[in-house]
């Protein structure tokens, strides 16, 4: 209601006014009144501005007519248009200090938003009858002068007082101000009120006031330049009403164009200009504000901060600057930029700097100096070029900072990422990084190795399609226990590049850095572990296999031994002539063709007799030539490539050659259609362990003998069996399977190693290592031996615990005329030979018995009886004969099964040679 009241009083006054007998004003207050109260309080007070607009109306004697209601909503409407406007496109502020405020004021408050105001008035007056619809675009203008002359005159001068303004009030300008004042009215006085101002001809005089309008604008802003003009507008109204002052013409429309025009130019400039001083003071201002801050700043920056010439000269140097250098300001402007260069290689950073544009106007660079105390500063320096107007480089800014520690960390930081690098290429484990996602970040080479894969092409990858689509789902649901009661290690597949599967243990833990979890995996191929693991179990079985056939093959030849010994004694019972002579034989044929068979699974059992001796090798595969040419018949091919110089072995020539013809019998049956056998061999050394199925070879020199064909091959099934006794592919009743065994058994008992490569339809190839040595070849032993007689009166002790053995020797043993002692076991044999005082000239014994071995009895009897001879017998042999060798006895062995004649033969042949 206040608002409607004020809106009211103006009212009244800017009708008193008027012109041109009440109709016309050159000013409308209300106008300005109501667009300040919009602009102040908001849109919310438009309904103060209606109601006052309305009573005005009413009160000049139209309460209910359509123009009341159009002038009552054209000064609501004009007054909020004026608003939106200026909030719309010029972010309006109320104190007008910047230009394009005041600008914008003038357009679009004075200019556009007083049209709306001017045109409802007048369309009220055409609609109500009381102007012709031909005279509405004049009455508009003339209806718009007043309404925005209210609005440059009066909303300016509300705005500014109402406003907080910058302007600092002081003494000073407390004078100042009072002196303006006094000036501005004297000077509008002296243009509107003397006695010499009475005509137009006098509009010179008008602008007596302007120096102080001016002088107002410039000095106290938008309210010393509105107050001025309110003045000044005011006084020349009142003047003019009274027919006085040099715009009155005697004509109302002519003066009020005059003054008009007046009112307007003053209005609009003291606007601009005030608002032009203000800005520019406001913006010294703020430039004195930001240097003083800019100063306090750069004074206070720990960073060295200076202004130098292009030259190199220093202008300005901050009290960082100052304390670095150990030297007052004073002392540093003028001096050099580079304090450590000389004036030569100032040149060239100086030329780099000089070549900076606008457009990259900075250059950084870093530089190490050397201080007064021999102390190393590394310096980051930051170079900005400040130009002119012209582009021209004026002056250089530089900010230089200690990056001592920065670089001493970056080095530490480089030698951790060497090491850490260093470490990630030589560990033989694969390291691998994956983010949150499960997407690969690190693939060191060792993992390149594993996968086959470059890091390139894993990077980014998801890790699980790294590995074999069966292990997925192993290695998904490993994932969650990771750090709880998982697994320490998984064994998956991983994919190669080749399309292949490589077994690998991984192992995965999470680290969180940075608030950022990763995992590493640890992958480690483990195909040679696997590979070695097959070569364990495969030697295992072999070792189980060749422990069943020689404990088989001992007791079997025990058996065989009671048999041949019995049956030879029922040969010589039988008259001459007795037809079961001829069944005997048959039965003795079979016992030989049986101690064959035990023979060849002592043989890959390596518990034979051998009689190695360094040997040819060469000459023992070429004294086999004709053999094998007439065991491979017509249809197969033999080559023979032997080695230069001669390879030479030390082993049983014998056992060489059943090992080969064994092999080339394998190849005959393998080459049914044709083909070749070759023989080959070579000399070769091995500079490191070399693994087989049933082990490793150590290094040293060692002779090759390839036997290959070019048969039918082997399957993987067929090759993982190959030396197991008793296994064989060929038809039943056409092979042992003790062939191969008997290789495999000689081979590891001449200290060597075999292996075999085949495929089906490719051929097979036997490898066979043998330990090489010098040539030296070994004096043959004599096989003549002194002729022995059929029996003897000497004591024998017979150790046997195979009681139809011992029962046989002894019948043997006695019916040779030899006294007898027998017992079942070492134990017996010890007290049996306590309570014999006589001397005993033979000790027979069996080398496997209960309680302990034979040899462990012959050297407890010998250290009582050193003139006692001693003949070992077992169905196998073992260690034990080279031990009973240390006691410097000879050493005598019978392997069973033997023949008597064999055994008495021998017999008397140790104790024949005992008496020379």
């Amino acid at each position: 209601m206040l608002l409607a009241a004020v809106y009211l009083v103006s009212g009244m006054l800017g009708k008193a006014s008027s012109f041109m007998g009440g109709e016309v004003a050159l000013v409308w207050p209300p106008a300005g009144i109501a667009l300040a109260a919009v602009l102040i309080f908001g849109y919310r007070i438009w309904w103060g501005v209606l109601v006052g607009a309305w009573v005005f109306t009413f009160m000049r004697g139209s309460p209910f007519g359509f123009f009341t209601v159009a002038t009552a909503i054209g000064n609501t409407v004009g007054a909020l248009v004026c608003a939106y406007l200026l909030e719309r496109f010029v972010a309006f502020e109320n104190s007008m200090e910047r230009v394009k405020h005041a600008a914008g004021f003038i357009l679009f408050a004075c200019v556009l938003g007083t049209t709306v105001n001017a045109l409802f008035n007048v369309l009220g007056l055409c609609y109500s009858g009381k102007l012709p619809w031909e005279d509405l675009f004049a009455n508009v203008i003339i209806w718009w002068v007043p309404n925005a002359m209210g609005v440059l005159v009066v909303t300016p001068i509300i705005l500014a007082w109402f406003c907080p303004g910058s302007l600092r009030v002081n003494p000073k300008t407390a004078v100042e101000a009072v002196c303006c004042a006094i000036g501005l009215v004297v000077g509008t006085d002296l243009s509107f009120n003397t006695w010499f101002v009475n005509s137009v001809g006098s509009y010179p005089m008008a602008y007596l006031p302007y120096p102080f309008l001016v002088w107002a604008a410039l000095r106290f802003g938008q309210r010393g330049a509105t107050t001025g003009t309110f003045v000044v507008a005011g006084w020349s109204i009142y003047e003019l009403l009274r027919g006085r002052g040099p715009f009155w013409s005697g004509k109302d429309e002519t003066s009020l164009m005059l003054i008009g025009c007046y009112i307007g130019v003053v209005a609009v400039g003291n606007l601009l200009l005030a608002a032009t001083a203000m800005e520019r003071e406001i913006a010294v201002r703020d430039t004195r504000e930001s240097e003083r801050r800019y100063r306090g700043v750069v004074e206070d920056q720990t960073d060295l901060v200076c202004r130098f010439r292009p030259d190199g000269k220093l202008l300005f140097v901050n009290q960082a600057y100052c304390r670095f250098h150990g030297k007052s300001r004073e002392q540093l402007i003028g001096t050099s930029f580079f304090p450590t260069l000389s004036e030569q290689d100032r040149e060239i950073p100086m030329q780099q700097f000089c070549s900076l544009t606008a457009a990259e106007p900075i250059q950084a660079y870093d530089s190490k100096i050397l201080l007064g105390n021999g102390r190393l500063v590394w310096q980051q320096c930051t170079v900005r070029a400040l130009f002119d107007d012209a582009g021209k480089i004026t002056e250089f800014q530089g900010v230089i900072q200690d990056i001592t520690r920065r670089k001493e960390s970056e080095e530490a930081l480089r030698l951790g990422e060497e090491r850490f690098r260093a470490i990630l290429h030589s560990v033989v484990d694969g390291v691998i990084v994956l983010d949150s996602s499960g997407s690969v970040t690190l693939f060191n080479p060792a993992a390149e190795r594993v996968f086959g894969r470059l890091a390139g092409q894993v990077l980014g990858r998801q890790f699980r399609e790294l590995l074999a689509s069966d292990d997925w789902q192993k290695y998904e649901g490993y994932l969650p226990h990771v750090g709880e009661n998982a697994p320490k290690v998984i064994e998956v597949g991983a994919l190669h590049s080749n399309g292949g599967t490589v077994p690998i243990d991984l192992a995965v833990s999470e680290v969180v850095r940075g608030g950022v979890q990763m995992r590493i995996v640890i992958v480690r191929d483990i195909s040679e572990r696997k590979q070695l693991e097959d070569q364990y179990r495969q030697a295992q079985k072999m070792e189980a296999v060749g422990r069943l056939a020689g404990g088989i093959a001992h007791d079997f030849n025990n058996l065989m031994q009671a048999i041949m010994g019995y049956i030879n004694l029922l040969d010589r019972r039988l008259a001459p002539g007795d037809p079961n002579h001829e069944t005997v034989g048959h039965i003795q044929k079979s016992l030989a063709h049986a101690s064959s068979l035990t023979g060849q699974l002592l043989a890959f059992s390596r518990k034979q007799v051998l009689k190695p001796k360094v040997v040819a090798l060469n000459k023992i595969v070429g004294g086999m030539n004709h053999l094998l040419e007439r065991l491979l018949g017509e249809t197969l091919h033999l080559e023979v490539d032997l080695a230069q110089p001669v390879p030479w072995i030390r082993a049983d020539p014998g056992q060489i050659e059943q090992m080969i013809l064994n092999l080339a019998i394998n190849a005959r049956d393998a080459m049914a259609l044709g083909g070749t056998l070759g023989i080959k061999t070579a000399n070769v050394t091995l500079a490191a362990p070399k693994a087989f199925s049933s082990g490793h070879l150590p290094p040293g020199d060692y002779a090759l003998l390839n036997v290959s064909d070019t048969g039918c091959g082997m399957s993987a099934e067929v090759k993982a069996h190959l030396f197991e006794p008793f296994f064989t592919t060929k038809e039943t009743g056409k092979g042992t399977g003790l062939g191969l065994s008997n290789v495999y058994g000689i081979v590891k008992q001449t200290g060597g190693d075999i292996a075999v490569t085949s495929s089906v339809g490719n051929g097979t190839t036997f490898h066979i290592y043998l330990p090489r040595f010098e040539a030296r070849p070994e004096e043959e032993e004599s096989s003549q031996v002194a002729p022995a007689t059929d029996g003897g009166s000497e004591t024998v002790l017979l150790v046997e615990d195979e009681e139809l053995v011992r029962m046989m020797l002894v019948e043997v043993l006695k019916a040779a005329g030899y006294s007898v002692l027998d017992a079942r076991h070492g134990e017996d044999a010890l007290a049996l030979a306590e309570k014999f005082h006589e001397p005993i000239d033979l000790l027979v014994t069996d080398m496997t018995m209960p309680g302990f071995s034979g040899s462990e009895l012959a050297r407890r009897l010998g250290e009582k009886r050193p003139e006692m001879r001693v003949l070992f017998i077992s169905g196998y042999t073992d260690q034990e004969t080279a031990q009973w060798g240390k006691l410097n006895q000879p050493v005598h062995y019978l392997q069973k099964p033997f023949h008597p004649d064999a055994f008495l033969t021998r017999a008397r042949q140790i104790l024949d040679r005992a008496r020379k």
